[in-house]
């Protein structure tokens, strides 16, 4: 915290797109599969991945193996064609919800206060904001981290008018000793967390809702087994949904927006996780630092006009 005072208001903390996701932390694989990505995104997410075994070692986490890659060339083909399989050496994971947990913890330890209400809009000032119940709140700066929720505030601030929700469904089975590490196909991810596989995840492009519906679970597990065989027969524990903030090149809007003293930090699409410890650095150097961070220079959040 550097010696400031930091208010968060959240109305759910530990919980959001973070605590819904897979927790992939693949810099190897995100920048190398999808389309249309900002080229800059993929130094960016590597530097993020040498931050995190100490990050995850300060919060008190345990990081995966390596995740494997699968490439399936006909699906629908029997077993006897083998898909090809490729080690993500420097790609892992770690269980989101024990990660969000542990950061609301430390954040409580920092001195970090929450108040569980939602901001309804910025106010008449540069750096007030208008709560829920009306009550307004003075800083001498706001940072708007609100995940897909961001582009709510983009009659204040024009910059997240590009940012757009992402709707993800997931499912787990119960299945001791079925994985020991991830796997990942082109749309699909298989996670181990406990005595559970996590199956993930789908993706609605525009869609803000987290129902559930039956037939995307369907589709979850048919796509499982075609990657894991044993898996089939296994009946969904728990499902759930999430909503990714997009962006239009699938990358960060880091940085000051055009309103003073209001910085931004969205869009992480489905790096949030993976992104985490080099973005806090990134935002600690430029807000309380002063500094311009140079690693943030591709993602400001003027870069679409």
């Amino acid at each position: 915290m550097r010696g400031a005072t930091v208010t968060v208001f959240d109305p759910e903390p530990a919980r959001g797109a973070g605590w819904a996701a897979g927790g992939m932390i693949s810099p190897e694989f995100e920048t190398q599969s999808t389309a249309g990505q900002l080229p800059a995104l993929s130094e960016l997410a590597f530097a993020s991945r040498a931050l995190w075994d100490a990050f995850a070692f300060d919060l008190g986490l345990e990081l995966g193996p390596p995740s494997i890659a699968i490439e399936v060339q006909n699906p629908a083909a029997s077993q006897a064609n083998m898909p090809e399989k490729r080690i993500l050496w420097r790609d892992t994971f770690v269980d989101p919800r024990k990660l969000s947990a542990s950061l609301w913890e430390s954040c409580c330890r920092a001195g970090v206060h929450f108040e569980r209400t939602g901001v309804r809009q910025l106010g008449g000032t540069e750096t007030e904001v208008v709560l829920w119940d009306g009550q307004t709140k003075k800083a001498d700066t706001i940072i708007v981290a609100a995940g897909s929720a961001a582009r709510y505030f983009a009659s204040d601030l024009p910059e997240l008018k590009v940012i757009f929700p992402i709707k993800g469904i997931l499912t787990s089975v119960h299945s001791p000793g079925a994985l020991d590490t991830v796997i990942r196909s082109a749309s699909l991810y298989l996670i181990p967390r406990g005595d559970q596989v996590v199956i993930g995840a789908t993706s609605e492009p525009g869609v803000d809702d987290l129902s559930v519906p039956p037939e995307a679970v369907q589709q979850l597990l048919r796509g499982a087994v075609r990657l894991v065989p044993s898996l089939k027969g296994k009946l969904p524990v728990e499902s759930w949904a999430g909503v990714r903030p997009g962006s239009p090149d699938h990358a960060p809007l880091v940085g000051w927006s055009s309103r003073k003293g209001v910085y931004i930090a969205a869009g992480w699409h489905r790096n949030g996780i993976l992104l985490a410890p080099v973005a806090a650095d990134i935002i600690a150097n430029e807000v309380l630092g002063g500094i311009e961070d140079p690693s943030a220079s591709a993602f400001r959040p003027n870069r679409f006009g």
